[in-house]
């Protein structure tokens, strides 16, 4: 049965003369160049002259010949092209032409000859045409798209164009052709055992109840240590299904992303019952665009995580400094009573001391100094405030940094050799860290709160360092390698 994908409306669209053609468009393809005069002049008769001038117009501009162009003839064509022939004839009279079959087929083959067009040959043409349809429709698979690709296709090389039902059918048997040639691209993977790893992806598990084809396309709401640890779990899944490896270089971007939509928006039961030859490229996309999908989530979700702690840092830093601003005020208030008495001559120098503790604790003096001369604020940064939440980073980092693998881009500090020096000190590889540890890239802020009392803390020094993976990965100074050379068989 043939495939049809246009409605009638449409079909109607590829098959009629346009009726709203405007003038500079008549005039490019219409117009009867000296030997276009020469040639119309050899046939006899006025109205097959008229027939054939405004044949050959639109052929150019169409590239085919509508079944019913006389009828449908927009009168300004007719009169453009009359008017170029000198002949005062009727529109009606074009109805007269074509009587005979095989006139109006011996005039086709001698404009095609005119133009340098030929006539479609479905023998030659219809496997050269599906061969050019199967490498368009790699890249976009929409029949519309690849109609109007065949239609340009046709017209640029002066293929007398058949009928749009011959086009049409010959469009929509593309999609199976589609999925045999992925099939066959692809065959550097094919194993039982790859068969038997994609065909699970589809059957529940035995604890979560869930099949991975579903838990994979789940993607948490938020950015909590939580949801990057299921993030990162699904990765390591991918990771170990050996996804990471497989070069998918001969697919297009947009097969790719095609086929892996199909695979999220079906069911398991349908994605089941496919034919393999369509069920397991379907797969393979899906868990080769799921690796990079969810990485650039794991990467979201970590920069997000870390600008909340930052935004909760810096509001710990203003409620430190206004706190501090008030301690200090009061604290000058009590120094400033307490000098008030002392400049008094009302109260005798024996009795001063006395009467000063009458009127202020001794406590509260002492504080007041103490806050008056405590360290200087405006050294204090926000850096300060975020070891606070090491132990909310501490529970999803160790597992970062052991399941992906960072490549740094940026040699010309020792930032590699510091992210190593972390990833073995969060995964209890290394117990303590070196005071000759890599320093190179912490700034002065982090320098401030690293350094105490000349000796290196390890809790700051990790934060910093996994700070500045969050800044490097975003200039991508740090960055993920997500695929390997495939092993392909020889």
């Amino acid at each position: 049965m043939p495939i049809t994908f246009l409605n009638s409306f449409e079909r109607q669209q590829y098959q009629e003369i346009p009726q709203d053609i405007q003038e500079d468009v008549i005039i490019r393809f219409f117009y009867l160049t000296e030997e276009d005069m020469d040639f119309v002049k050899s046939f006899y008769s006025a109205v097959n002259r008229t027939a054939v001038s405004i044949l050959i117009g639109l052929i150019r501009y169409l590239g085919y010949v509508p079944d019913n162009w006389k009828d449908r003839l927009p009168a300004s064509i007719f009169d453009f092209v009359s008017g170029q022939l000198s002949h005062n004839i009727p529109f009606v009279v074009l109805s007269d032409y074509g009587r005979r079959q095989q006139t109006e087929t011996e005039h086709l083959g001698k404009i095609l000859a005119h133009l340098n067009f030929r006539k479609w040959q479905p023998l030659f043409d219809v496997h050269v045409v599906e061969k050019w349809l199967v490498e368009k429709g790699m890249v976009h698979d929409r029949e519309r798209y690849l109609l109007d690709l065949l239609c340009q296709k046709l017209y640029s090389e002066k293929i007398l164009r058949p009928s749009i039902g011959t086009l049409e059918e010959i469009v929509g048997g593309i999609r199976e052709r589609l999925e045999k040639e992925t099939y066959a691209r692809l065959s550097f993977l094919w194993t039982t055992s790859l068969f038997e790893k994609l065909d699970k992806i589809l059957e529940p598990d035995s604890q979560t109840r869930i099949t991975p084809h579903r838990w994979l396309c789940n993607i948490p709401g938020g950015n909590t240590s939580v949801n990057i640890n299921q993030m990162l779990e699904k990765y390591d899944f991918l990771e170990q299904l050996g996804v990471r490896s497989w070069d998918l270089s001969c697919l297009s971007e947009n097969r790719k992303k095609k086929l892996a939509f199909l695979a999220r928006s079906d069911s398991n039961a349908h994605l089941q019952r496919m034919l393999p030859v369509r069920r397991y490229p379907v797969l393979v996309c899906f868990l080769k665009e799921s690796l990079l999908d969810i990485t650039d989530v794991i990467m979201l979700m970590y920069s997000d995580h870390w600008q909340q702690i930052i935004n909760k840092s810096k509001r710990a830093l203003d409620n430190y400094l206004v706190k501090t601003v008030k301690s200090q005020q009061r604290a000058l208030q009590t120094i400033i009573q307490t000098g008030k008495m002392v400049v008094d001559e009302n109260i005798e120098n024996e009795q001063l001391r006395k009467h000063i503790y009458e009127m202020l604790p001794k406590v509260q003096i002492q504080a007041a100094l103490t806050t008056l001369t405590g360290k200087d604020t405006k050294g204090v940064s926000y850096y300060s405030f975020l070891s606070g939440h090491y132990s909310s980073i501490k529970r999803f980092s160790p597992k970062l940094l052991s399941t992906l693998q960072f490549k740094v881009s940026f040699t010309k500090d020792n930032f590699e050799a510091a992210l190593q020096l972390v990833r073995e000190l969060q995964n209890n590889k290394k117990k303590k860290i070196p005071q000759n540890a890599p320093m190179n890239f912490i700034t002065a802020n982090w320098q401030k709160v690293i350094m105490q009392e000349g000796k290196i803390n390890q809790q700051n020094y990790e934060l910093c360092v996994l700070h500045v993976l969050k800044g490097r990965l975003q200039s991508g100074d740090v960055y993920l390698e997500l695929s390997l050379p495939a092993l392909r068989a020889s």
